[in-house]
């Protein structure tokens, strides 16, 4: 059974409805805003927590480091209710462990099984987000060359850097062994690698050195 806490006003109703009709799942809490987070996650200890925010201002998301602090072993999911992209870019900052908007809510359930079992989560809509905003970024979608932008470690290799692209783009670490033809224990090793080298603590914030670093990128066939 995953104990779940609901926080935040948009679409709770729905977010309750969707959530109760599977038998796996338990509401364990309501809440409305970042008190009740706080209240609710020391009372509680819940297996997940959905999170509803607009996050026009940092301050939206800086529950979710503390959250994590109270409760390490409690997955957070935000549901970003804007759509703009500095949103969706100051939202993957927070470190949540999936990211979904308003018209991912469908994939809500798929989510929650996605980040009980430790995995990431990104909804359809917010990589389209946040695809054109790596383009933009990157200098370049030549093959990568050995003449990398200063701000990427030189130590990093180029089997690390589609890595880093991969995860950026919201690939599972199942999904990038597979695709790379490699063990899920080779990736782990690599992702530990890239994180210790480009001096980050999680792989949310391996994408978002991704973004803020004008890298070039593999052209690849990722869909």
């Amino acid at each position: 059974m995953v104990k779940i806490i609901v926080i935040g006003m948009f679409e709770q109703d729905r977010i309750y409805k969707i959530l109760s009709s599977h038998s796996e799942f338990e509401i364990i809490g309501l809440g409305n805003d970042n008190y009740d987070a706080i209240r609710l996650i020391n009372s509680r200890k819940p297996d997940v927590i959905i999170l509803t925010s607009c996050l026009k201002s940092s301050e939206d998301g800086e529950i979710i480091p503390l959250i994590k602090s109270k409760s390490p072993k409690t997955a957070v999911i935000l549901l970003i209710t804007c759509t703009d992209e500095e949103c969706i870019y100051r939202a993957i900052a927070f470190g949540a462990s999936a990211y979904l908007l308003k018209d991912d809510i469908d994939a809500l359930c798929y989510a929650v099984n996605e980040v009980h079992h430790g995995g990431r989560f990104m909804g359809v809509n917010v990589t389209t987000k946040v695809l054109p905003l790596f383009s933009r970024i990157v200098a370049n979608r030549s093959r990568f060359v050995e003449n990398k932008p200063q701000s990427v470690p030189k130590t990093i290799s180029y089997v690390e850097l589609r890595i880093m692209i991969l995860i950026t783009k919201g690939f599972s670490t199942k999904e990038i062994a597979e695709k790379l033809h490699m063990t899920l224990g080779t990736i782990r090793n690599y992702i530990s690698s890239i994180m210790r080298k480009i001096n980050v603590q999680n792989r949310n914030q391996v994408g978002v050195f991704v973004l803020k670093s004008k890298l070039l990128a593999l052209n690849e066939s990722d869909n």
